[in-house]
């Protein structure tokens, strides 16, 4: 129980330690927090515009929301200021899209598992170079042909089995199977 403790510690201690570095920012920027913020290598955000406007005239706005934070570079974020006008202070959401990124993987004709030795005979066994080319029409028949016998030869040259993924089922009365 007392590893389940500690760990939960060490998640939240630092969760503590950002949200204290946040509270700390004011007016004034101190230079401790500086100094420790690049040496845990974090960076600020913050909106371009000021989130504080004052009552006085002779008062400039200030930015008052600055995010400490460790975001790291694939997440994609930004920063949002709610414009309220029945205050002179208006809040700053800091939204953070965590969702993973899907790339589609480009087909290839070959990969780890195709025996390019097996489609290399298949080629060679089922090309026809007995071919005419004096119509536009067997040029279109012999590269449609062509594409074919490729594509075909790399499905049966692969040698990743996909059909065979079935787990073995047990019987209870089996435990030494199990």
């Amino acid at each position: 129980m007392s590893f389940f403790v500690d760990e939960l510690k060490s998640l939240i201690n630092p969760l503590i330690a950002l949200l204290t570095q946040s509270v700390l920012f004011d007016k004034r920027i101190d230079i401790a927090l500086i100094s420790e913020t690049r040496f845990t290598k974090q960076s600020y955000l913050s909106i371009p515009g000021p989130t504080y406007w004052p009552t006085s005239i002779r008062k400039k706005p200030d930015i008052l929301n600055i995010f400490v934070t460790k975001i790291p570079s694939n997440l994609y974020y930004s920063i949002n200021n709610i414009l309220d006008l029945n205050s002179d202070y208006s809040s700053v959401i800091l939204n953070i899209v965590a969702t993973p990124q899907t790339r589609t993987v480009a087909p290839k004709l070959f990969t780890a598992s195709t025996n390019r030795l097996k489609f290399h005979n298949i080629i060679a066994e089922e090309i026809n170079l007995n071919i005419s080319f004096k119509s536009v029409q067997e040029i279109d028949d012999a590269v449609n042909n062509l594409t074919t016998l490729i594509q075909s030869a790399a499905s049966m040259s692969n040698t990743l089995n996909t059909t065979n993924n079935h787990r073995k089922v047990y019987n209870k009365s089996h435990p030494a199977l199990i």
